[in-house]
């Protein structure tokens, strides 16, 4: 299968690019940029079955639901010791 016949099929299966109903300006355009880029990292990271990926990814998006991370709170707060010590 051709590279570009390839790529299709793949935003097409994983992203059911062909019912998408962006159609005017260049959002189409840059909507199938994002997904080639999407598809790349997801190729660069080892997935094989891209499909898979995009779906075990997408069940790990946050809602924005849940607390902050105790990480984010503890980098924030080294950060503000820091720059209390300036």
């Amino acid at each position: 299968m051709h590279r570009d016949a390839r790529l299709h099929y793949v935003r097409d299966v994983a992203y059911d690019e062909d019912r998408s109903q962006v159609r005017t300006g260049s959002a189409p355009a840059v909507m199938a940029a994002i997904r080639n880029i999407a598809i790349t990292v997801l190729r660069l990271r080892g997935w094989a079955n891209i499909a898979e990926a995009a779906r075990r990814h997408s069940r790990e998006l946050p809602t924005g639901r849940e607390p902050p991370t105790h990480q984010l709170k503890s980098d924030f707060d080294e950060a503000l010791r820091r720059a209390a010590t300036r």
